[in-house]
């Protein structure tokens, strides 16, 4: 389904003009590419330590982001590219979860509820991605309010990790460091697709500086938990 013919023609045009400024493209492109880094580098320790290295929830709310506005409502160039691409890999760390995600499952639960578990948490998400779309008329701001509802999700989520986990299974510190930057990146963006297209909205200001400050907190944590365990020098730990 489009956007229907309540959305802001006026709207769309602005937002489409911001994005082509070549100071947001650079910035959408180079967050981007940086996510990508993200994504292989969970699969290639993922694959080391064969443990999934995303929360659940968190994997499957991305996952249908990227498949809404990749597939469903395709994305502005370069973004639209980089949601497929986002998209594509993500599905290998789908896989690696439903083959190693077990781990993560509650001792108490039947181990014949991890799959339906796993596929009702994806369509979950997925009916979160679509309806939150159309009620906060997403596509005018390029995804931007569920994207960083998102992130704050998965910010927290990763955060959770490293403070309650008493191993570093899948995880690594250059994927700390490039989630946030690549976020900070893509904040910058979104900043002046804020300013310009919505006056300012308080709501996703709060968001930027939300995933900035969750973002840090993983990256110091996770450190203090590797060098707990063991690790001496975790920055060579790809």
């Amino acid at each position: 389904m489009r956007p229907g013919p309540e959305v802001s023609v006026e709207r769309l045009a602005l937002l489409a003009e911001v994005q082509a400024e070549p100071m947001v493209g650079a910035l959408l492109a180079a967050g981007g590419a940086m996510w990508i880094a993200v994504y292989l580098i969970v699969i290639a320790r993922g694959f080391k330590d064969e443990a999934c290295g995303m929360p659940l929830v968190a994997l499957a709310v991305n996952f249908s982001w990227e498949l809404m506005w990749g597939v469903v409502i395709p994305d502005k160039p370069p973004m639209d590219t980089i949601n497929q691409v986002w998209a594509g890999i993500d599905l290998i760390i789908v896989l690696q979860y439903l083959r190693w995600g077990r781990r993560d499952f509650p001792a108490h639960a039947p181990r014949s509820w991890f799959v339906p578990m796993v596929l009702g948490t994806f369509a979950a998400a997925m009916a979160f991605i679509y309806f939150g779309t159309y009620e906060f008329r997403d596509w005018e701001v390029g995804g931007a309010y569920i994207a960083y509802l998102d992130n704050v999700m998965m910010s927290a989520l990763f955060l959770h990790w490293a403070m309650t986990r008493d191993h570093v299974l899948g995880q690594s510190m250059w994927v700390a460091v490039l989630k946030g930057v690549g976020t900070a990146t893509l904040s910058v963006a979104g900043l002046r697709i804020n300013e310009a297209v919505l006056g300012g909205s308080p709501f996703l200001s709060t968001m930027f500086v939300l995933c900035g400050v969750l973002d840090a907190a993983y990256i110091v944590l996770l450190y203090r938990r590797m060098r707990l365990l063991g690790i001496t020098h975790p920055f060579r730990r790809l």
